[in-house]
Formats: C-alpha cells, structure tokens, sequence
C-alpha cells in the first residue's frame, strides 16, 4: 500500500492549486491511509500560505463511517468553507478491524458555510454530524445523499436544525428515507428561514393515509414558509396527489415559490388538469416555473391539453416527450 507515501507530497501539490481542490480515490484504502490524509491536510493548513476553502474528496471507500471521517476533516481543515464528501460502502470488513478512531476534540468552530455528504448504504450513525452542524454556525447549504436508515436520530436532526444553523438558506436531501419523519420535516419547515427546499425521492408519502396525515399540514407549513423560494419534490410519487398543491397560492398567504419541481411523480393527465384549476382560481406569484417532466402525460393527450392551456398562461412549464408506456420508470406508484 502505498497512498500513505503520497499525501505526503499533497501539501505542495495543493499550496500551487489555490482556493479548490478535488480529489478521487479510487479502489479501497485502509483506515490508516484516510487518517494519513487527514494528517497531511492538517500539516498543510497548519501553514500560513494555505489558501484552500473548498475541498471535495469522492469515492471514499473504508471502513470509517462517513460522519467520523467529516469530523476529522473538519478538525483538521477547520477553515474550510466548502466540503464535499462522497463515501462509499465496504461490506467485507478484514478480520480483526478495530472500531474507528476516536473522535477528535473540537475546541473551536468551524467555517464551513457549504457541506455535502454522500453516505454509503449502510446504517450510519449521524451523531457525528449532529455535532459537525452544531459547530457550523456559518452553514448556509447542506446537500446530504443516502441516509436510508437514519432513524429516529435523522428525525432529530431534523428537528434541530433551525437551532443548529440558523442561517442555514438551502436544504437539499436525495434518497432520504423521509417516512417516518414528518412530525420533524413539518417542525423543520414551521422553524427555518430556508428559500432552497429539494426533497428528492424521499418516499414523502409512503405511510400516509390520507392527506390530512401529512400533505395538507406540509402544504401549510410551505406557505408559512416566507423565505421560500425553491421547492422540489421530485421522485416522491405524488400521483394525484399533487392536487394538493394546489392550494400552496391560495388564502391570505399565499406562497411566493418562484420554481416548483414536480417531475418524475406519476401524475397523470386527470391530475394535472385539476391541479390547472386550482391554479386558475388562484393564481400563483409572477415568474412561477413548474417542472412536470417525466410524467406519464401521454396516457390521455387530450386532457393533457386541457390542463396545459390552463396552466400556460400563469406560470412557465417544463415538459418533454417522455414515453410512459415504454419504461418501467416508477410503476410501483400504480400499485
């Protein structure tokens, strides 16, 4: 193994690249050679002609567990402002392997102000992370990928962000298991002053019973919501759902979203049509685009018309030609 003897050369490898730094690992690499990158991050940083403020770091592939890894690269790196890092899952541990390290002391805070982390498909214990965001009070983008098995400890999270990172502005979860979480995400958006919401195939509905369960409450706490101005919610099979929406422009405080995300959710032309209506009684604020790409709009063309020349003339529409009946792109929503 000898990625060890590399990093030593990182430091003046990195002194010449400026402000940013991406680094790709490929293969496996054993606990101590992450360590050992750590350790030359801190050497270089512990200069004072380090300029480096964004790092990214992919395909991390060993046996840390991701948030013991972000905690010693921000202890070690600790006036990062940008962090990206991608691991990935190791399901064959060598015989004998200690738990991993320690987790550093964290004596000051942290500078960070854009985090992303792409966790492996493993159970992850996100206390690390808690205590990461608790120490970044200059948080304004977090981007997290992957947390399929959080638990209640992801609802907490959740919950404490609004306290964690008060000048937090963009939240962006992708494939995170979001189902057993909406008392958290509702107390979240009630408490946040974020104008960036993406929730990405985070399985939003997938234990509701009726929309009195969750959507009709997440479509209030949106409209409370002031600041926002982004929201995406594709991939999370609203179906018919999506009349619901409808009623984000409606009452005495109407949401001012800006770009609504509706792609790739198994809406169909009945749907739309009613959502269309809904719009039509109100209307949404200038400037409003909706993405409805990747929806199965070609099951009854003639509805779909219907319900895009009503909708045309109030916001800005993205669509497409996508063939419904000729791929297997989120069946189960029928089920």
């Amino acid at each position: 193994m000898q990625r060890c003897v590399h990093w030593r050369y990182l430091g003046c490898f990195m002194e010449r690249s400026g402000k940013s730094m991406a680094l790709q690992i490929q293969g496996a690499i054993e606990e101590a050679d992450v360590l050992g990158l750590v350790d030359a991050l801190k050497l270089l940083f512990e200069n004072p002609a380090c300029s480096l403020t964004d790092l990214s770091i992919g395909s991390v592939l060993s046996t840390l567990p991701v948030c013991t890894l972000l905690l010693h690269l921000l202890t070690a790196c600790p006036t990062l402002r940008s962090l990206s890092l991608e691991a990935s899952p190791v399901f064959h541990q060598a015989e004998g392997h200690v738990t991993p390290a320690p987790q550093p002391a964290v004596d000051t805070g942290f500078s960070l102000e854009r985090l992303s982390l792409r966790f492996p498909q493993v159970c992850e214990n996100l206390e690390n992370l808690t205590l990461v965001l608790r120490h970044a009070s200059s948080l304004t983008s977090l981007h997290l990928i992957g947390i399929h098995n959080g638990g209640h400890k992801l609802g907490t999270l959740l919950q404490s962000l609004p306290e964690l990172n008060p000048n937090l502005k963009a939240l962006s979860l992708e494939d995170v298991n979001l189902a057993n979480c909406h008392n958290e995400v509702l107390s979240l958006l009630n408490n946040s002053k974020l104008e960036d919401v993406h929730f990405k195939d985070c399985r939003l509905l997938e234990k509701c019973k009726g929309r009195e369960d969750f959507l009709d409450p997440f479509v209030t706490a949106l409209k409370g919501l002031s600041s926002l101005r982004s929201l995406t919610l594709s991939q999370n099979r609203l179906a018919h759902a999506v009349i619901v929406l409808g009623d984000l422009f409606s009452g005495d405080s109407p949401s001012k979203i800006q770009k609504l995300d509706l792609s790739s959710n198994y809406i169909l032309p009945v749907g739309l049509l009613e959502f269309g209506r809904l719009l039509e009684d109100n209307p949404p604020p200038p400037g409003l685009t909706i993405d409805l790409r990747c929806n199965p709009l070609d099951r009854d063309p003639q509805v779909t018309e219907q319900a895009l020349l009503k909708l045309r003339p109030l916001c800005r529409l993205f669509t497409d030609n996508w063939n419904s009946r000729t791929t297997m792109a989120d069946h189960v929503s029928v089920m």
